[in-house]
């Protein structure tokens, strides 16, 4: 007859005797708590997709795991998820508005529209977005919530993944020290200013007085003034800059 397991009276004892709450124990190290948000300045970014996968929890989901690539936040992971139907009666999207999302992102990483045309299909264009991990453009803006939402721009081509310019500036960037909220006129305005109307959320390069040109996010535009807000990747914003004092960001 097989002996009965002596049972532990100590707290090092326990886990000696019991195998599967020392396997337990050793994956505590890999835990991580759901709810944490990452640290991570509201801006647009150059990430890699680092994973997309389908799984089926209550309903089909699709999730789209993302590093940032560059800049003062390099490393930081970040996801969307998408489940593809209602989990909750307090939705406020309607199943065609859920779907039409998720299918706008995928289709801005790189998806084929005729992927849509059959669940395998899908499957497995999904499965070539996580081999080919690419390179993309990315937005990130806190809510008045606290919840980060995050936005799919486009792709970034891979022989700019590396562009000097950019990391460099941003690298040095980090190390000028600006006080935040700073109020500025901007820099003299030059023949290469823009000509249309500079937007919220546009991505431009400014060199405000005293420091390097750096790449920004708009955050408030005034169309009669003709002047913009800006915020870098560090959070330090810039205000009433000249509409004629920036250039536009070509992804």
């Amino acid at each position: 007859m097989a002996k009965k397991p002596q049972e532990s009276t100590d707290f090092v004892g326990f886990f000696k005797n019991n195998p599967k709450a020392l396997q337990n124990l050793k994956g505590m190290k890999d835990a991580q708590n759901p709810n944490e948000q990452p640290d991570i300045a509201d801006g647009t970014y150059v990430a890699r997709v680092s994973s997309v996968k389908t799984s089926f929890r209550k309903v089909p989901r699709i999730t789209i795991r993302m590093v940032v690539d560059r800049g003062a936040f390099e490393g930081t992971q970040l996801s969307r998820d998408y489940a593809l139907g209602q989990l909750s009666d307090k939705s406020t999207l309607s199943d065609q508005e859920i779907y039409e999302r998720c299918a706008v992102d995928l289709i801005t990483i790189g998806a084929s529209r005729s992927c849509f045309d059959d669940p395998q299909k899908l499957k497995e264009e999904v499965e070539r977005l996580g081999k080919e991990r690419p390179l993309i453009r990315i937005g990130v803006k806190t809510n008045a919530k606290g919840y980060l939402n995050i936005y799919l721009n486009g792709l970034v081509e891979e022989d700019n993944a590396a562009s000097p310019d950019d990391v460099e500036a941003d690298d040095e960037d980090a190390d000028v020290e600006e006080e935040e909220d700073q109020e500025t006129e901007g820099s003299e305005g030059t023949d290469d200013g823009p000509e249309t109307p500079v937007e919220v959320g546009d991505r431009v390069r400014f060199q405000p007085k005293g420091g390097r040109k750096s790449t920004y996010s708009v955050t408030k535009s005034d169309e009669d003034n003709r002047t913009c807000d800006l915020k870098d990747v560090t959070g330090k914003t810039v205000k009433g800059v000249a509409w004629d004092s920036v250039e536009f960001v070509v992804s």
